[in-house]
């Protein structure tokens, strides 16, 4: 496993797709890293921008990420044990948008997502845009998230996605369409989450509690919601195509 102790290592280690274990906080502000092109799918795809191994951060910080961490987490790719604070992502001309990744496949296990703003155009997640891999232990605090289809942890959980024991609390979440978890719960579950203390830029929008949107097929077990400002809430999920 490759020790880093600097946003070069980091970024060296991501790019050859390796095993990483962080030994210190880092921040981009102290560093002359270019950082990800990770503003689209497209150059995800064209720069290989796909992890599939380990990155344990240990308990440390990465602070002022001015993008995604990483493009995809796919296969066993996996984050976990990290915090990533004061992410400044500014993304509002396309699609998808998300702190750690575009496109979670793998496994976010135990991070959680500080003081930040994530700013998208249409699908925009604290964590990610989608969520077809497993998200667990994870949190969101203190963040503003905007686009059009805005979700806590995710935009899309789908695919046999998991989201497990997660919390978005104490944030400004501004789009069109909201779940305070996510906003398309598609054949896939979510289960024992929490969200509370959200406030809602445009209080008149449709919001649910958990997920706007339950498809049939999808399971939300034993989540709790607490405050939302909004006149428009579901108190789970605002659309419910009679799931489970």
């Amino acid at each position: 496993m490759k020790e880093v102790t600097s946003i070069k290592e980091l970024k060296q280690g991501l790019t050859n797709n390796e095993d990483i274990s962080i030994q210190n906080d880092l921040d981009l502000c102290s560093s002359d890293v270019e950082w990800f092109d990770t503003s689209s799918y497209d150059k995800v795809v064209d720069e290989d921008n796909i992890y599939t191994k380990v990155l344990d951060g240990n308990g440390y910080t990465i602070k002022n990420l001015n993008a995604s961490l990483i493009g995809e987490l796919y296969g066993g790719g996996t984050v976990k044990n990290l915090t990533l604070d004061g992410i400044q992502i500014d993304n509002k001309f396309e699609s998808r948008t998300g702190g750690v990744c575009l496109v979670n496949k793998g496994i976010i296990d135990n991070c959680s997502i500080e003081n930040s703003k994530i700013e998208g155009a249409e699908y925009v997640g604290g964590f990610c845009q989608e969520n077809s891999g497993k998200i667990r232990n994870c949190s969101v605090e203190n963040t503003t998230i905007t686009g059009k289809n805005v979700g806590g942890i995710c935009a899309e959980n789908n695919m046999n996605g998991e989201i497990v024991s997660s919390t978005v609390e104490n944030n400004w979440i501004d789009g069109d369409y909201v779940g305070g978890i996510c906003v398309e719960n598609s054949d896939s579950k979510i289960v024992k989450s929490t969200v509370s203390n959200v406030d809602l830029i445009n209080e008149t929008v449709e919001v649910g509690g958990i997920a706007y949107d339950n498809v049939k097929g999808s399971t939300i077990i034993n989540c709790t919601v607490g405050s939302i400002n909004t006149q428009r809430l579901g108190a789970i999920a605002f659309s419910n195509e009679k799931s489970d």
